[in-house]
């Protein structure tokens, strides 16, 4: 499967947390997917601790279904048709 990750540094453990209505946040950007297909959304946190403050490091997924693979020549097209949910799914994380 094609996986698609953007990697979003955050510099404090409750920067999602801390962004009420999330949840709505995630809803108004899945509204920006391509329509009649089903995707895996995924995102992961690594927080280490080794450090006096804290890093949290955050990854982001996009899989599409198996039923919607696209092919070589779609790829591209594909991968633009996700731009929008990725740079809003952004913006959601931060806040900003």
């Amino acid at each position: 499967m094609k996986l698609l990750l953007l990697s979003v540094a955050l510099f404090s453990s409750t920067s999602i947390a801390a962004n009420t209505g999330f949840n709505t946040d995630v809803e108004r950007c899945a509204s920006l997917l391509p329509k009649a297909k089903v995707y895996n959304v995924s995102l992961e946190y690594q927080i280490d601790t080794t450090p006096a403050v804290p890093v949290v490091n955050t990854s982001f997924g996009v899989e599409w279904s198996p039923e919607y693979e696209p092919s070589d020549a779609d790829q591209e097209a594909a991968f633009q048709a996700l731009e929008p949910f990725v740079l809003c799914m952004g913006k959601a994380f931060t806040g900003k």
